[in-house]
């Protein structure tokens, strides 16, 4: 898709005039001639990628359905105990030797065709009199198991259950009793194999045995090894699978195997959808479409972003937008709808979309580095340079650091940090947001000092400013409650933070209450 910059009435601007290097060697006392800069030597660096479809689950009203899977939490029934008895007796010997077969007849009952040795036999012999296995060899173990699951023989196939699942240790030996375990029907066995293969991932995925494993299972076998946790082990394995090679074939039979896996209405939401986005990478367009229609059938509205970008590829650029507008007037908006509008409009329309997007959801960084690649492209830093603006510089190499932390200003010759590090030494007064850039820059001590410097400007501004312009009374309240925090009266501020909370539960009142909390615990200790 073709990207558009913030400001596409503003023509690039020519920099042969203005050579920024100078201004670094005037700073290093090398003041010497240079080729002119190149606008089109960081093109290629300044193509903002559009924001992928995410493959998570993003319902709308995102607040109710987190409390539905609350309160499903709280009413699950506790798990029954594996740590419990299931049968007395085998029903199957029980009819054959008192019931009307030929062995209740016999004195003597060969058992030799069964599968079972002379060893295995008197195994069995001496649980059924003291109702424990003695110490014997896994291969015996695996022979006593294999019978009493062909004669139901219950309690002794859970004790051998249980005393295979202690000699696990290894890869190797989990792919070869995972075999026994999902033929056998061993669900402890099954989940010591599992837990070994867990605790290796990702590089246990390179191992062709167990991938087949995971991948060739049905329905049964899925039970055995994960019970009612197979459609959280299978979201696992595809999001491992997913992070080490994307495109794999392994992760598009992890996704199905999460399709099928699926039982409530949130799971086959996920599944369709996170299926739905790993298709494209196949170019399988129309499997796409197919699953993330089910997806919104299902009633997860944010596939909608999903058919939105299909339609684009097809050429049907407005059937995208009525796609997503149609969106918008249905439900209440979130940011994730305008920006994705946005990928396909033009112009003021583009930035308006964008603006809200923003406005409705802060944390989308799309709209961020968007403005990031159009300073970088009219690479307007250099004009402030020049005219020893050095705080608007700062801020416009900060933007584009967003876009690119490695990119190399000066046709490569100087690093974008670098080049921030001599702007900074020029600002006299340091703004809240120059604390949290250097925060991220700096080493974890002193990043935590200058984020708590940070958050201490920002309060500061907010409380002197805002208790005057407070939109309702909870806001009001948390304003106060920062003037009484920064001038020590941290129980006074944390009274003021509790009283917000009783209006409205907002996050910048907990984040009061949170180091009112801290402050006030510190020094009571002292």
């Amino acid at each position: 898709m073709r990207n558009i910059f913030l400001l596409e009435a503003c023509k690039e601007t020519q920099l042969h005039a203005l050579n920024p290097q100078s201004w670094l060697q005037v700073e290093r006392g090398k003041l010497t001639k240079s080729p002119p800069f190149s606008p089109s030597s960081i093109e290629s660096l300044i193509k903002v990628p559009e924001p992928p479809v995410l493959p998570f689950y993003k319902p709308v009203d995102f607040v109710e359905v987190l409390t539905q899977i609350h309160e499903e939490l709280e009413s699950c029934p506790p798990h029954e105990s594996l740590r419990q008895k299931i049968a007395a007796l085998s029903t199957a010997f029980n009819a054959m030797l008192n019931g009307d077969f030929t062995e209740s007849l016999q004195e003597d009952v060969d058992f030799s065709k069964n599968g079972i040795s002379p060893s295995g036999m008197r195994e069995i012999r001496d649980f059924s009199e003291t109702g424990s296995l003695n110490e014997i060899c896994p291969d015996l173990l695996l022979e006593v198991l294999i019978f009493s699951n062909k004669f139901c023989y219950e309690r002794l196939k859970d004790a051998c259950d249980r005393k295979l699942s202690s000699f696990v240790t290894s890869r190797e030996e989990a792919v070869d009793l995972m075999e026994y375990a999902i033929a056998e029907n061993s669900n402890v066995l099954a989940a010591s194999c599992l837990q070994v293969f867990l605790h290796d991932l990702p590089n246990c995925l390179s191992d062709d045995r167990v991938a087949r494993i995971f991948r060739d299972t049905n329905r049964q076998h899925r039970a055995i090894m994960a019970g009612s946790a197979s459609f959280s082990l299978y979201c696992l394995l595809s999001e491992v699978a997913m992070a080490r090679d994307p495109c794999s074939d392994i992760r598009a039979y992890f996704l199905e195997q999460l399709v099928e896996s699926s039982v409530s209405g949130r799971q086959r939401q996920l599944s369709f959808h996170q299926l739905g986005c790993a298709r494209p990478l196949w170019k399988e367009y129309d499997e796409a479409e197919r699953l993330f229609e089910a997806a919104v059938s299902a009633g997860h509205v944010y596939s909608v972003a999903g058919l939105a970008r299909l339609d684009f590829i097809k050429g049907w650029k407005q059937r995208s937008c009525d796609k997503l507008s149609s969106v918008i007037s249905s439900f209440n908006p979130l940011g994730w709808m305008y920006q994705e509008r946005a990928l396909y409009c033009e112009g003021e329309k583009k930035c308006d979309n964008l603006e809200k997007a923003t406005k409705l959801d802060p944390t989308l960084n799309y709209l961020y580095m968007y403005r990031a690649a159009w300073l970088m492209r009219n690479q307007s830093f250099c004009f402030y340079l020049a005219l020893e603006d050095y705080r608007d510089a700062l801020c416009d190499v900060q933007a584009i650091l967003t876009l690119s932390p490695e990119y190399r200003m000066f046709e490569g010759r100087v690093a974008a940090t670098q080049l921030c590090t001599l702007v900074r030494e020029h600002v006299d007064n340091w703004t809240a947001t120059d604390f949290i850039y250097q925060m991220l820059e700096s080493d974890a001590a002193k990043g935590v000092l200058y984020f708590r410097q940070s958050l201490l400007l920002l309060s500061d501004a907010k409380s002197t400013a805002g208790t005057h312009n407070a939109a309702s009374e909870h806001e009001h309240l948390v304003y106060e409650g920062w003037i009484l925090y920064d001038t020590g009266h941290c129980e006074e501020g944390l009274r003021k933070a509790k009283e917000s909370i009783s209006l409205q539960r907002s996050f910048e009142a907990f984040f009061l209450k949170a180091y009112a909390l801290a402050d006030s615990r510190q020094s009571a200790f002292l």
